[in-house]
């Protein structure tokens, strides 16, 4: 067993987006059982036994110019049935940012579990398109 993001048995999906337009991205925590349910050690701080079924996830998109109430900090928790809508306003230079769960303290198991993806930021100049203005950065092979 393994986890992910939407559809995906492990991981997320790449996510692309585009500099100054805002990406609204809905996140519902449905985890029924954690894939290394056995292995938590549950004496570290924080933990106990319930994190084995009752899994802690938090959306956080590590690199991004975010607001706070959108930025997926350890303790903006959503436990199983919950979900948060997360508004990221791009407000940045294309660059390759990665999402990622970030729930305290169990963040390293989730992500390890596949609670991460890829998210890439684009502009005019990287456009991941075949005729992308800088020739050097390839092109997408994700379907627009």
């Amino acid at each position: 067993m393994t986890l992910g993001y939407g559809t995906a048995g492990y991981l997320g999906p790449t996510i692309e987006a585009h500099s100054g337009v805002r990406t609204t991205l809905t996140f519902r925590n449905e985890i029924t059982a954690h894939p290394h349910a056995a292995d938590i050690d549950t004496s570290l701080h924080g933990l106990d036994e319930s994190v084995r079924t009752t899994v802690p996830t938090s959306l956080h998109l590590h690199g991004a110019v975010t607001e706070p109430a959108s930025d997926g900090h350890p303790e903006q928790l959503s436990l199983p049935g919950q979900g948060h809508v997360h508004h990221f306003d791009n407000r940045q230079d294309a660059t390759g940012l990665w999402y990622h769960d970030h729930a305290m303290p169990i963040t390293r198991l989730n992500v390890y579990g596949g609670l991460a993806g890829g998210y890439l930021l684009r502009d005019q100049w990287d456009t991941g398109l075949p005729d992308n203005p800088w020739a050097c950065l390839p092109a997408s092979t994700n379907s627009r």
